[in-house]
This record gives C-alpha cells, sequence and structure tokens, in this order.
C-alpha cells in the first residue's frame, strides 16, 4: 500500500486530495447473511405517505375526468 497513514492529528499544510481504500476484515470469519423479510406483513405506518399521495393524485384525476 502507497502512501501516509491519516489520522485525526494529522494537519494540512494547503488544501489536498485524500484517497482511501478499503480492505475485508479477515478477522470475522461469520459469513454475512441478509436478513429475510419479516413475518407482520404490510406495515401502514411506514408507507402512509405515499399511499396519501398516490389517493391524493387519483381523486384529483377523478375529479378532472368527470368535468
Amino acid at each position: 500500500m502507497e502512501g501516509d497513514k491519516i489520522t485525526l492529528n494529522t494537519e494540512f499544510a494547503s488544501d489536498a486530495t485524500i484517497y482511501a481504500r478499503w480492505r475485508p476484515d479477515l478477522k470475522s470469519t461469520a459469513p454475512i447473511v441478509p436478513s429475510a423479510p419479516t413475518a407482520s406483513g404490510f406495515r401502514l405506518k411506514a408507507h402512509i405517505g405515499t399511499m396519501l399521495v398516490v389517493g391524493t393524485l387519483v381523486v384529483t384525476f377523478a375529479v378532472l375526468a368527470s368535468k
């Protein structure tokens, strides 16, 4: 790996561009398993804003189409 290690105490004399490279954490041997969707199903609170917008649009278009 090239370059200097930057810490919280690093001071720059002028503007600088910092490039970062990440390496996998080889210490952890446990596989990353994605979590399955919950069985709780549809949650109204999570989608209430979308439902209000869609409902308003549907009513607006219905009123405009009836004229």
